[in-house]
């Protein structure tokens, strides 16, 4: 931890105040955080889907999750990767961005997790083949198309650098679909071209639960527009409403009630989000506000709310 050039330098400050701050969060220690909204990840479905036998050579899944992860990060909502075997109940929401290969389990445990109350978000391109890479024959996303309330008919790829208009006044860019529903509630329709009207995003109540289902690899500024829809849809805010997009906000709970907050300023300028209790790593009271310099970090032991 000591370059060649000694203890003077910035590196080893760094380091030192690290340790620093690291004694100060003992407390801490056997806490976690709640996530109430989760990404699906898949190996399986990764490969598959970027095998040079699939319909389009420029799909891929992990960019699709690190747009989807990104507007969620946008929205300053806490969210978990989760495996499709995951007990998957305890997420209000979770996104599947890319599911080209959809196992039969896969498919019979997310429908369950709709019909049981949960919010569940497809993208594009979805069960198209099986865990054995058979193609689901009847139409797409196969296994969860009573679930959803759409059957794919048909695929438009889109070449690269080129976008599909959206209706409300989004775009798509490397896929389309021609989508026909059943019992669905149609959100966003293309505009102009082949699928000019045709459903583009939907919406369907399932069981107690709902089925989104996204038929194009959305634009950034589309997808976090319709993260935003989602998580108001299903009652999930901020962890910190009203804080600036660049903030990062996490909380942490242990057991015995306790939580502590911790706050990062990513941005440029100075951000004021709003907290009370104890904080740790400047040993002071914060009532109401906290405001933070860029790149600075807080954590705040919240009071225990004790109810009668």
């Amino acid at each position: 931890m000591v370059p060649h050039a000694g203890p003077d330098t910035r590196v080893f400050r760094e380091v030192t105040a690290l340790g620093s701050t690291l004694a100060r969060l003992g407390e801490i220690v056997g806490s976690a955080p709640r996530a109430r909204v989760a990404i699906l990840w898949d190996a399986d479905a990764r490969w598959a889907l970027e095998l040079p036998v699939t319909p389009s050579s420029h799909l891929r899944y992990v960019p699709a999750l690190r747009d989807t992860h990104r507007a969620l990060w946008r929205a300053g909502v806490l969210t978990d990767f989760a495996r499709i075997d995951d007990d998957l109940a305890r997420y209000v929401v979770v996104f599947a961005p890319s599911l080209y290969l959809l196992s039969r389990a896969a498919a019979e445990s997310l429908a369950r997790y709709v019909e049981a109350g949960g919010h569940l978000v497809v993208g594009c391109c979805s069960g198209v083949v099986d865990e054995r890479h058979h193609a689901w024959l009847g139409g797409f996303p196969g296994g969860l198309m009573a679930a959803l309330g759409v059957r794919v008919e048909e695929f438009h790829p889109i070449e690269p650098g080129r976008t599909v208009p959206l209706a409300d006044g989004g775009t798509g860019r490397l896929w389309s679909e021609d989508l026909t529903c059943h019992e669905a509630e149609v959100l966003v329709t293309y505009r102009g071209g082949v699928l000019d009207g045709k459903p583009a995003i939907t919406r369907r109540r399932h069981g107690v639960g709902t089925g989104w289902y996204v038929s194009t690899s959305l634009s950034e500024d589309s997808a976090a527009g319709l993260v935003r829809r989602v998580l108001a849809s299903a009652g999930i805010e901020p962890e910190l409403p009203g804080a600036p997009e660049d903030v990062e906000a996490v909380r942490r709970y242990a057991e015995d009630g306790r939580s502590w907050l911790f706050v990062f300023n990513h941005g440029s300028a100075v951000a004021e989000v709003a907290a009370t209790g104890h904080e740790l790593l400047t040993d002071r009271w914060v009532s109401g506000a906290l405001v933070l310099e860029p790149g600075a970090v807080a954590v705040v032991r919240e009071p225990v709310q004790v109810f009668p």
